[in-house]
C-alpha cells in the first residue's frame, strides 16, 4: 500500500508557522506530511513506519519534500520553508542528491529558503558520512537544523560535530516551562551555548500563554506549537491578529518587573528548617524562597547563605526542626510588579553591593507575586538597550521613530490619556548654514540634555525624529510646567553658541533658502502639543498627522512658544521668560509677553 502511496503521490503537506517574537513577523513554515485522508497511512507515525519497514523511506521523504516545495511557492509563503529528512536518507543521499536540482528547479524555490531538518527515526551510526553529506546540502545553499533537542545524546552530539543554523527544543522542556525552574534552567544553558556558536533556537510545542511569556523572557526569538498557530494546508487563512494584540501588549509588559517573575512559589512561616534544606537538596536550580503569610511577603531564604550555616557542625541538631520564620531574612529587595525594568535595575544595583547574588520579591498592591533573579533583570537591561540604540538617533542616541511608534501606539492600546509635544527650532538651518554643522550638532545636544533634565525617563518619554525634531510623550498634569521650563532654558542657553557681533546685534545676517541677505533671530523653540483622550485616535499614523498641523501652527505664531490641541480647538500659549504665567493665554497685544 504504501508504494502505491508513493507512485500516485497521495501525499498532502501541513504548514505550521515558526514565529519570530522580536520582529512580530512570521519567520517560515515547518512542513508536515500526512497520507491519503481515508487510509491507515493517514498519519505521519504509521506513513514513515510503513515506509522504513518496505525499504522505499527515502523514496517518500523526498517526494514530501517536493510536495512541500511546490505547495509553499504555489501558496506565496514568506520566510523559510522547513522539511524532515531522516539521517539515513541523507547517508545515503544519491538518490535526493539527484531529486536537489529537481526540487528546486520544478518549484522556483531558492535553495536559501529552504532548512533541511534532521529528524531522528534512527540514530546515525556514521557521523562522518552524515557530516558529508550536510556539507553537501551547505554548497548547494540549504540550512540545516536539528529537531528535538534534548531528547537524547545524538543530537547534543549532532550539535557540536554539524553546526547547525538552528537548534529545536525538545517540547518535553517547553512543557509548563512557566512553573518549571529547572527547565528554564536547561533553556538558559541551551541559548547560551547557540550565543557562542551563532545557532539560532526555536522552541517547539507552545501551548498555552505562560510558556510563551516564559520563553520571551528567557531571551527564545522564534517559537511554534498550537498556541502560535496550528498546521494548516492553507496557512494564508490563519488569522495572527490575536496574537499580534498580545504581543503588542506583552511587549510592553516586558518592560515592566512583572515580567521578571521566574517562580510563584513560597513557604510558610511556620515550615520546618529541615524541610526547607531538603527542598535547596532536591532543587539545585532552586536559588532562593519567599517566605509567604496571608499573601505577603515576610522573609527570604537564600540558598547559598542558608545553606552554609546549616551545614557548620550541630547546625541542624539546633535548627533543624525550628520553623524558618526564626532563621529566615527580613531585610530583603521588594520591587513593586508595575516598576519599569530600569527603576528595578537601579534599585537591584543599589543593593547589589553587598548582595549580589540574592533574587528579589516582586509585589503587586504589596502582596506576593513572584519571585525575580537578578539574571533575567540584566538579560532584559540588555535587550532594552541593544533594542534603544538599534533604533536611536546616532547624535542624541535619543530613541528615533520606531520607539516613539511603538510609546504612543501603546498608550492608544492601552486607553490611556497623554500629551504628546513636537518641538522644532526656528531659524535653525540658517544658524547651521553659517556656523556649520559640529556647531549646529552642539546646538542640539544641548535641547537633548535640557528634554532629559526636565522629563525624566522613569516617568515620560522622549525621542529625536531627526534634525531638529524631538517628541516628548507625558501624563503628567504638569506637563505644561516641563515645557516651558525646557523652553525656557533652551532659549537663555542657545545664546552662548552665537559670536559677540551676533548677540549684540541679536541675531545673524545670512543668506535664506532663496539665497537672499537677511535678518535671523536667536534659535526659538515652537512647540506642538495634543492631548488625547482615549477613543481620539486609532493609530500613531492618524495622530502625527494632527500633531504636525498644531506643530505648524505654533511655528506660524511669531509670539506664542506652544500651540496647544485639545478636542478640536488649538488655544496658544507663551511660556518665555516675562510672562505673567506659565499658562498665559494665547498672545495678543495686550498680555504682557506680547
Amino acid at each position: 500500500m504504501i508504494q502505491e502511496v508513493i507512485e500516485n503521490k497521495q501525499i498532502s503537506t501541513l504548514f505550521q508557522v515558526i514565529y519570530d517574537l522580536n520582529e512580530t513577523a512570521i519567520w517560515g513554515y515547518e512542513a508536515l506530511s500526512r497520507g491519503p485522508s481515508v487510509s491507515p497511512l493517514h498519519s505521519p507515525v504509521a506513513l514513515f513506519e510503513a515506509a522504513e519497514r518496505e525499504g522505499c523511506l527515502q523514496k517518500l521523504e523526498t517526494l514530501c519534500v517536493l510536495n512541500a516545495s511546490k505547495r509553499f511557492v504555489d501558496l506565496e509563503l514568506s520566510g523559510r520553508l522547513f522539511v524532515n529528512l531522516s539521517h539515513d536518507v541523507l547517508i545515503d543521499g544519491s538518490y535526493l542528491k539527484q531529486k536537489v536540482r529537481e526540487i528546486v528547479g520544478q518549484s522556483h524555490l531558492n535553495a536559501n529558503r529552504v532548512v533541511i531538518e534532521l529528524t531522528e527515526r534512527s540514530a546515525a551510526e556514521n557521523v562522518e558520512e552524515l557530516i558529508q553529506a550536510i556539507q553537501y546540502f551547505r554548497s548547494e545553499g540549504f540550512e540545516i537544523a536539528i529537531d528535538d533537542l534534548g531528547a537524547g545524546y545524538s543530537t547534543l552530539r549532532l550539535w557540536s560535530e554539524i553546526r547547525p543554523d538552528y537548534v529545536k527544543i525538545d517540547r518535553h522542556f517547553i512543557n509548563n516551562i512557566d512553573t518549571d525552574q529547572t527547565k528554564q534552567e536547561f533553556v538558559r544553558s541551551i541559548l547560551q551555548i547557540a550565543q557562542s556558536v551563532g545557532t539560532k533556537i526555536i522552541g517547539e510545542g507552545v501551548e498555552t500563554q505562560g510558556e510563551l511569556e516564559t520563553l520571551r523572557r528567557l531571551g527564545i526569538k522564534l517559537v511554534q506549537g498550537y498556541f502560535i498557530a496550528r498546521p494548516q494546508a492553507n496557512p494564508e487563512a490563519i488569522k495572527f491578529d490575536q496574537l499580534e494584540n498580545k504581543k503588542t501588549f506583552d511587549a510592553d509588559e516586558l518592560h515592566f518587573a512583572r515580567s521578571l517573575i521566574c517562580s510563584r512559589e513560597g513557604v510558610s512561616p511556620k515550615t520546618l528548617v529541615s524541610t526547607v534544606v531538603k527542598n535547596f537538596q532536591d532543587n539545585v536550580s532552586l536559588n532562593s524562597v519567599a517566605v509567604v503569610e496571608e499573601g505577603t511577603a515576610v522573609g527570604m531564604v537564600h540558598r547559598k547563605r542558608f545553606l552554609t550555616e546549616m551545614s557548620r557542625p550541630f547546625a541542624m541538631d539546633l535548627y533543624g526542626r525550628r520553623t524558618i520564620d526564626e532563621v529566615m531574612d527580613r531585610s530583603f529587595l521588594q520591587i513593586d510588579a508595575n516598576f519599569r525594568i530600569e527603576q528595578a535595575s537601579r534599585l537591584v544595583t543599589d543593593r547589589a553591593r553587598l548582595h549580589a547574588e540574592e533574587d528579589f520579591v516582586v509585589t503587586e498592591r504589596s502582596k506576593y507575586a513572584g519571585m525575580g533573579q537578578v539574571i533575567d533583570l540584566l538579560r532584559q537591561i540588555t535587550e532594552v538597550q541593544v533594542r534603544s540604540a538599534r533604533h536611536a538617533n546616532p547624535l542624541t542616541m535619543l530613541p528615533g521613530n520606531v520607539p516613539i511608534a511603538d510609546c504612543v501606539e501603546r498608550l492608544i492600546q492601552q486607553q490611556e490619556a497623554f500629551v504628546v509635544s513636537y518641538f522644532d527650532l526656528d531659524y535653525f538651518k540658517p544658524f547651521n548654514d553659517h556656523y556649520g554643522y559640529a556647531q549646529g550638532d552642539q546646538v542640539l545636544l544641548m535641547l537633548a540634555e535640557i528634554m532629559e533634565k526636565y522629563l525624566h525617563r522613569d516617568s515620560d518619554f522622549i525621542g529625536h525624529i531627526g534634525g531638529d525634531d524631538f517628541v516628548a510623550v507625558t501624563c503628567s498634569e504638569n506637563w505644561m510646567d516641563l515645557i516651558c521650563s525646557v523652553v525656557n532654558e533652551f532659549e537663555r542657553r542657545v545664546v552662548s553658541y552665537y559670536g559677540d557681533a551676533e548677540r549684540e546685534q541679536g541675531g545673524i545676517v545670512t543668506q535664506d533658502r532663496y539665497g537672499e541677505e537677511r535678518f535671523f533671530s536667536f534659535i526659538a523653540v515652537s512647540v506642538g502639543s495634543l492631548k488625547v483622550k482615549p477613543g481620539d485616535f486609532d493609530t500613531y499614523q492618524a495622530l502625527s498627522t494632527e500633531l504636525v498641523k498644531v506643530k505648524r501652527r505654533a511655528k506660524s505664531e511669531t509670539k506664542a512658544s506652544i500651540a496647544y490641541a485639545k478636542a478640536g480647538q488649538i488655544d496658544f500659549y507663551c511660556c518665555r521668560d516675562g510672562c505673567a504665567s506659565a499658562l498665559s493665554a494665547c498672545c495678543s497685544e495686550e498680555s504682557e509677553c506680547a
